[in-house]
């Protein structure tokens, strides 16, 4: 029995792995005919879908990205006219304002993004979507708990480093 598990495990794990690269790979192409990468677009239609003004840190949380890298793109989107930084009122925190042209871009992702889940995922029927909806959440939430135990270890070995460093 344990065999067949293990064997089970490896072809869900493989199928796991083709289907993000794939997802990757036609989610890029598909959001470059409108002229952004796909974090961007992940992040302009996650400030729709807000209904407000996020700030960076929100947006990092939201895409999976850490704040820097989050700030990078934001820092592009800016230079091409779909966002605007705005210190909010404890002039901490940046947030992010959708433009004009940032809202149009959205809509038509948005659109985009609507159609190519249909596409994947549209046979399947409503209880299998439950199922993997279900089994990806178990997924998540171990992957972010051994992510999270990683940065622990990390933090803990440089703290080690800094007081071996000072005696």
């Amino acid at each position: 029995m344990t065999d067949d598990l293990n064997k089970l495990r490896y072809r869900l794990w493989d199928t796991l792995r083709q289907t993000c690269d794939n997802l990757t790979q036609h989610r890029e192409h598909f959001f470059s005919e409108i002229g952004v990468s796909a974090q961007q677009c992940m992040i302009l239609i996650d400030i729709v879908d807000l209904g407000r003004t996020p700030t960076i840190t929100e947006l990092a949380k939201l895409i999976n990205r850490n704040v820097n890298s989050t700030s990078a793109i934001v820092d592009r989107m800016v230079r091409h006219g779909l966002v605007k930084r705005n210190k909010s009122r404890n002039g901490k925190a940046s947030q992010v304002l959708l433009t004009t042209a940032g809202k149009n871009v959205a809509y038509q992702a948005k659109k985009r993004k609507t159609k190519l889940i249909g596409k994947v995922l549209g046979q399947l029927s409503p209880e299998e979507l439950q199922c993997c909806l279900d089994s990806m959440k178990i997924m998540v939430e171990e992957l972010s708990s051994m992510s999270n135990e990683r940065k622990k270890r990390t933090k803990d070995l440089i703290k080690r480093k800094r007081e071996r460093s000072h005696k």
